[in-house]
C-alpha cells in the first residue's frame, strides 16, 4: 500500500541470515518460497548477502499449523489480514487492510483500506504510487476517493502531518499521537476465517460516526459493512477499485475477472431504506477503474458482498430474498443477514460462520 508498485514482489535478502542464526525453519520456508527475479523486485535483491548467509543445511518448515492465518497489528498503520491457507502459490482468498496511515513517507488517505486477492491474483486492488506533487505522481492514487473507503462530500480525510520527520530510517516527531482508527473488535480462526471492526470517525470531517466491519468466511467469502452518520445530509460514496473494467448491473452486482481465470462475484447494496446509485467509473490521471456506490443523506449502511471462484469453477451470483443475501459455493450455501444488532455470515451445509455484534466495546 502507499508508494509501492502493485507488481513489485517482496524482497527478503536478510531473511536467510535471521533463519540461520535462529535455526528457524519457517523463516527458511518463507525465503525459499518467495524468491523472485530482479524484474519483479525493482532490482532490489542483494544476491551477495543471500549467498553469504544462506544455510542449505537448515530444512524449511511450512507455517501451516504453526502460524495463524489471520492477525491484526495494533502498532503503526494497524495492518490486518486473513487468508485461507499458507499456500505460497494460490491460497483461495486473502483479504487485507489497515487502520492507520503511513504519514512518515508520503501517506495516502487510506485509513480503513481493504483489498482482496483470490487464487494468487489481485481482484479488489490498491491504487499505488506517489501523489501529484511528485514527478509521475497523481492525486487519484493519493486521495480518499482513490481507495476502497467511504468518502463524504468528495473530501479527503483529515491531514495529520508530524511536526518533523527524517525519511526512511527515522521516526516521526509528534506533539500528539497520529490520527487513526480504533479497533472495536477482531478475531481469527484458521477453520472459519476472521473478522475485524474499525471506528474511523476521527479521520473524517463533519461526521458523527464512521465504522467498517470486515468478515472473512473460509474459503472465499468476504463481507464488508460500512456504516456512517453525518452531522448533516451530504453526498456519501464508496469506491471499490477492481482489477478489470467490470460494470455493475441494476441490482449492484458485478464480476471481477483476473488475468489467470480467478473471478470475484460481488454485490453492493444498502441495508436501510436509502437507494444506492452504482456505476463504473475511471480516474482521470491514473486510469484506475472502480465501481462507485453513492447515496445522498445523513447516514448509510452499505453492505458489500464478495465471493472468490477458482478458474474453471461454476460462477454463481449473490441472491436476495427474505431479508438475507445468499450465494452457492463449492462448500455450501452462504447466507448473510444484517439486523440492528448483529451481522451474520454462515455456511448452511458446513455449519460454520460468524455472528458479530454491531455495538462492541472498543479493544484499545
Amino acid at each position: 500500500m502507499g508508494n509501492c508498485g502493485t507488481q513489485q514482489r517482496i524482497v527478503l535478502p536478510f531473511v536467510p541470515a535471521i533463519a540461520a542464526a535462529n535455526r528457524d525453519g519457517v523463516l527458511q520456508w518463507f525465503y525459499l518460497n518467495y524468491r523472485f527475479p530482479p524484474k519483479q523486485t525493482m532490482n532490489c535483491r542483494d544476491y551477495l548477502m543471500e549467498l553469504l548467509t544462506f544455510d542449505n543445511t537448515l530444512k524449511p518448515v511450512s507455517p501451516e499449523g504453526r502460524l495463524p492465518h489471520g492477525h491484526a497489528f495494533s502498532a503503526n498503520t494497524m495492518c490486518v489480514s486473513s487468508r485461507t491457507s499458507w499456500s505460497p502459490k494460490a491460497t483461495r482468498c486473502v483479504v487485507f487492510g489497515k487502520g492507520g496511515a503511513a504519514y512518515e513517507i508520503h501517506g495516502h488517505h487510506d485509513v480503513g483500506q481493504v483489498c482482496i486477492d483470490g487464487n494468487g491474483e489481485r481482484l479488489i486492488v490498491e491504487q499505488v504510487g506517489y501523489d501529484g506533487g511528485y514527478i509521475g505522481g497523481s492525486h487519484d492514487v493519493y486521495s480518499a476517493a482513490g481507495h476502497n473507503v467511504l468518502t463524504f462530500n468528495g473530501k479527503d480525510m483529515i491531514t495529520d502531518p508530524p511536526r518533523s520527520r527524517v525519511c526512511f530510517d527515522q521516526p516521526e516527531i509528534r506533539n500528539w499521537p497520529a490520527l487513526r482508527s480504533r479497533w472495536l473488535a477482531r478475531k481469527f480462526d484458521d477453520r472459519r476465517g476472521g473478522y475485524w471492526m474499525l471506528d474511523s470517525t476521527k479521520v473524517y470531517e463533519d461526521v458523527k460516526q464512521v465504522r467498517r466491519l470486515v468478515v472473512h468466511l473460509n474459503p472465499g467469502v468476504v463481507v464488508v459493512l460500512d456504516t456512517a452518520t453525518l452531522l448533516k445530509p451530504g453526498e456519501i460514496s464508496l469506491n471499490w477499485h477492481t482489477a478489470d473494467k467490470c460494470r455493475p448491473d441494476q441490482e449492484g452486482q458485478f464480476v471481477v475477472r483476473g488475468k489467470r481465470g480467478s473471478r470475484l462475484a460481488a454485490r453492493v447494496t444498502e441495508t436501510g431504506k436509502a437507494r444506492l446509485s452504482l456505476a463504473r467509473r475511471e480516474h482521470k490521471h491514473s486510469k484506475g477503474s472502480y465501481v462507485e456506490a453513492s447515496v445522498r443523506g445523513d447516514r448509510c449502511s452499505i453492505l458489500s458482498l464478495f465471493c472468490v471462484f477458482q478458474p474453471g469453477e461454476d460462477l454463481r451470483n449473490w441472491k436476495s430474498s427474505a431479508g438475507k443475501w445468499s450465494i452457492q459455493t463449492a462448500t455450501g450455501t452462504v447466507d448473510v443477514r444484517v439486523s440492528d444488532t448483529a451481522l451474520s455470515v454462515n455456511n448452511r451445509e458446513a455449519r460454520s460462520g460468524w455472528t458479530i455484534p454491531l455495538q462492541p466495546k472498543p479493544k484499545d
